[in-house]
């Protein structure tokens, strides 16, 4: 049924048209064009514009598109159902926070690993009392911010990862969403994480855990960023010395994702004119998907 008077469908709301959710949209768009059918002509092309396209064969059937995805999260899941991983995820995840190899993370009753993503205020404050002989030349605020931190990265949601065998391309995807915005917990708020920084660190901890090469992108509205730049992470490497002080994040545009379906999408089809018309309004302000 065609909308009528904008934000109506027959007298009732059209929730898709009052819709400024980035999950949506996401849907909407990239669930068509990195479906089956169109995914092998659209993919490599959005890449080459970010000047990813070399890093594997894109076009390949097996290419996988995984939305809204806590693929950290999902790697501990798995490896914490096997006994005999407890003491290589241990000296993984020590390793990776710069803590002693010893230091003592928290243990389920079955003397299993706890799963990051599980860790909560209680057991950050048992983990910090069980260690008291490591905490004589480690600084406590630094240990706990250490330890918050890879309980966020365990809780990031990266909109869309893209895998070509052993090769991943994480995704933030944005329209109206902060990709800049910086966690709301006490003991990190001084390190200023934004979200960028926590999917940086996912890949840099696959890469290392997993042996993935793994690249960073992001998909907004800003055509004023460059294709490729190099995003500074001051202080980050008090939290993860391996982080360094810099990384490589690509960049792409909702209009290149437009531009790109004009010619993979038969003309006529339904989701360019749904591109073109969507926008949401936040106070005075109008803010299109694409520009046009």
């Amino acid at each position: 049924m065609a909308r009528q008077g904008g934000a109506m469908i027959g007298g009732v709301p059209d929730f898709e048209h009052l819709s400024q959710s980035d999950a949506n949209v996401v849907a909407r768009v990239l669930g068509v064009l990195l479906g089956d059918e169109y995914r092998r002509q659209f993919l490599p092309v959005l890449l080459a514009r970010a000047d990813l396209a070399q890093t594997a064969d894109w076009a390949a059937p097996s290419v996988q598109p995984v939305f809204f995805s806590q693929p950290l999260r999902a790697w501990m899941r798995a490896r914490t159902e096997d006994p005999g991983q407890v003491a290589v995820l241990q000296a993984e995840i020590t390793s990776f926070l710069a803590l002693p190899p010893v230091f003592n993370l928290r243990r389920n009753v079955d003397g299993s690993l706890t799963k990051p993503r599980g860790w909560n205020r209680r057991f950050i404050a048992e983990m910090l009392e069980r260690n008291p002989d490591l905490l004589v030349d480690l600084d406590a605020d630094l240990v706990e911010a250490r330890l918050w931190l890879f309980e966020e990265m365990a809780d990031t949601e990266v909109s869309l990862l893209l895998q070509a065998g052993d090769v991943l391309i994480l995704a933030a995807v944005s329209w109206l969403t902060d990709l800049h915005r910086t966690s709301r917990k006490p003991a990190l708020r001084e390190y200023r994480v934004t979200l960028l920084m926590r999917q940086y660190l996912v890949g840099l901890y696959l890469s290392q855990s997993a042996r993935c090469r793994v690249h960073q992108l992001a998909l907004t509205c800003s055509a004023a960023v460059p294709r490729r730049q190099d995003v500074p992470v001051e202080h980050l490497d008090e939290l993860v010395p391996s982080a360094g002080c810099s990384f490589a994040l690509h960049h792409v545009t909702w209009q290149d994702v437009y531009e790109i379906a004009e010619h993979t999408l038969p003309a006529g089809h339904g989701l360019l004119s749904y591109m073109a018309s969507k926008r949401a309004r936040r106070g005075n302000s109008t803010f299109p998907l694409v520009a046009r």
